[in-house]
């Protein structure tokens, strides 16, 4: 069993006895910077609020990729970004892939899972993730992370990432921060990917009637242009 916890990752037994334990964190972070990779620009005068100080990492998804026997685990660091680690041994991790998958925030949801995806279903998998808009740091950074999206494997990149046909979804710009979709799960079959997600009926700020919602997508398009959702009744 594996578990993600606030600056944790614990690698447990099956009588629940900790095999190994990674710290995540806290790490040198804040919301206004880029990851690690870029440096961190100050906009406007107060310039304070790009400095770095110790962050927690707070874990948002774990994933098992059992065909190829490792663990994604993400979290809010780094502008949300995932680890792969050895399932036999969660100590030992990949090089890092500084993508900006999930949301960077405590309380944001997110779905995610592995399933058969573009470009041959039968012989190829994919990462599907849905996250709500996280609450914190630059719009710019947040606008990164999509609603719903396919991502490869082997670098977190998107399927496609065409300008055309991008395999994302993002809720209209003046919605993103006032219509928040959460995300409960996720899951495939024959042949489509699914999310069920809870939102608000209207994208009137004060409506307090919420729907649940499922949607889904083909698995065997670099495009989200089948994307289709209706509610739960």
């Amino acid at each position: 069993m594996y578990v993600g916890a606030t600056n944790r990752l614990y690698q447990l037994t099956g009588d629940l006895q900790v095999e190994q334990v990674v710290d995540t964190g806290p790490r040198l972070d804040n919301a206004m910077c880029p990851p690690p990779t870029s440096e961190c620009q100050c906009f406007g005068t107060n310039c304070a609020e790009s400095h770095k100080s110790l962050t927690d990492a707070i874990n948002k998804a774990l994933v098992i990729d059992s065909r190829r026997q490792r663990l994604l685990a993400c979290s809010s660091l780094f502008q949300g970004h995932c680890d792969w680690h050895e399932l036999a041994n969660v100590t030992v991790t990949e090089p890092p892939i500084w993508q900006m998958v999930v949301p960077n925030d405590r309380t944001s949801s997110v779905a995610m899972f592995i399933a058969p995806g573009p470009p041959n279903p039968a012989s190829t998998e994919a990462l599907y993730v849905a996250a709500t808009r996280s609450t914190i740091g630059l719009p710019a950074y947040r606008d990164i992370v999509p609603s719903v999206c396919v991502r490869n494997l082997h670098d977190l990149e998107l399927v496609s990432d065409d300008i055309l046909t991008p395999s994302r979804l993002d809720v209209e710009v003046q919605q993103r921060d006032v219509f928040r979709i959460e995300f409960v799960a996720g899951f495939d079959s024959h042949g489509f990917s699914y999310f069920l997600a809870v939102q608000r009926a209207s994208a009137v700020a004060d409506a307090d009637h919420y729907v649940t919602h499922i949607a889904r997508v083909c698995q065997n398009e670099h495009s989200m242009t089948s994307y289709v959702e209706i509610p739960l009744r």
